[in-house]
């Protein structure tokens, strides 16, 4: 299991845009992270180096699951 990452899990999620409920929450344009709550990608205060850290979590993961969708 040491080359796999939070992509192929099923708690994996990304967003690339989220429209917000009006004009005073206007969303954001990309989140990232674990439904499990281990890790969120702030793109603000994230740097490579923390993405790379956050991604290759999963090799030491307990609540990692195999997303079989992810080879489709």
């Amino acid at each position: 299991m040491e080359h796999r990452t939070c992509l192929g899990c099923c708690h994996f999620h990304v967003c690339t845009a989220d429209p917000g409920y009006s004009e005073f929450t206007p969303g954001s344009e990309f989140t990232m992270g674990c439904t499990k709550d281990h890790w969120d990608f702030d793109a603000y205060l994230d740097g490579q180096k923390d993405l790379f850290k956050k991604i290759t979590s999963a090799r030491n993961c307990p609540d990692y699951e195999f997303n079989p969708k992810v080879l489709e």
